[in-house]
């Protein structure tokens, strides 16, 4: 009998099936984190000047962008979650694919920026001016506040649950082909099929559990849990650094019971 070299074994289980299946459930692969070109993460940007600049693929998560001047630049598939944006200036810049979720508008300026398929999911957007903007395929599920669309373009933009009530559409915008629901609001005498909106129905989607609040126990043995490195019970050596005074018995060890008899 032939025998079978170590390295054919290893090509053969590099091309298996069940190699690739078992690399693809790796929890670790699931949860790898989106790489970006730069990180601007909880980075005071106030007043900077990033004019005409090429800042595609960058993180701005929870950045201060006060008065920040990004104007002519292009942002494209940035990240802007959590972002302050008071009077931030986005004139003329490309933003196409970028995730405001969960940022903070305070009056900042879009003025004649592309913003197709960006996420503005559940944002007000009451401080905006959003004239002469692009917004196709744009995420605006259940907005709020939306005001001037003086000349904009929101062709095949998602919005269901939008508020629209206050807009105000000097020049017609463009609706073509933009999805609404039974609880999108348009402002008065607006006729969103009439200009090319198309209506689709959105299901009640069951209440999701609340989470209960965790007791002041259940909170400490989290944070007993977090400390206790190896898991072995004992907050011991540098995990106990942060709570030596819990040590009851001054026997260099903490307790479960020690690290809870102190709240």
């Amino acid at each position: 009998m032939k025998r079978i070299s170590l390295y054919s074994v290893l090509f053969f289980l590099t091309l298996s099936p069940c190699a690739a299946t078992s690399r693809a459930d790796d929890p670790v692969i699931k949860k790898a984190e989106r790489k970006f070109a730069r990180s601007f993460v909880n980075q005071d940007l106030s007043g900077k000047p990033f004019i005409k600049q090429n800042l595609d693929n960058s993180d701005f998560e929870n950045a201060n962008l006060t008065e920040t001047d990004f104007d002519g630049s292009s942002l494209k598939n940035c990240n802007f979650r959590g972002a302050t944006m008071k009077k931030t200036n986005f004139k003329r810049t490309d933003l196409t694919g970028s995730d405001f979720q969960e940022g903070t508008f305070d009056f900042p300026s879009f003025y004649m920026a592309v913003l197709n398929k960006v996420n503005f999911e559940e944002l007000d957007l009451s401080t905006l001016q959003l004239n002469e903007i692009k917004m196709r395929g744009a995420n605006l599920r259940n907005v709020k506040g939306v005001q001037n669309i003086y000349k904009s373009d929101f062709f095949e933009a998602d919005l269901r649950g939008a508020d629209f009530s206050k807009a105000v559409d000097f020049d017609p915008a463009s609706f073509r082909k933009a999805r609404y629901d039974q609880f999108t609001r348009w402002h008065e005498g607006f006729d969103p099929k009439a200009r090319g909106a198309v209506y689709e129905e959105t299901k009640d989607e069951p209440a999701k559990p609340k989470d209960k609040p965790k007791t002041d126990d259940a909170a400490m043995e989290a944070d007993f849990a977090k400390l206790d490195g190896n898991s072995d019970g004992i907050l011991s050596g540098k995990e106990m650094a942060s709570c030596k005074d819990r040590d009851a018995n001054k026997d260099g060890e903490v307790t479960l019971a020690e690290f809870l008899s102190r709240k």
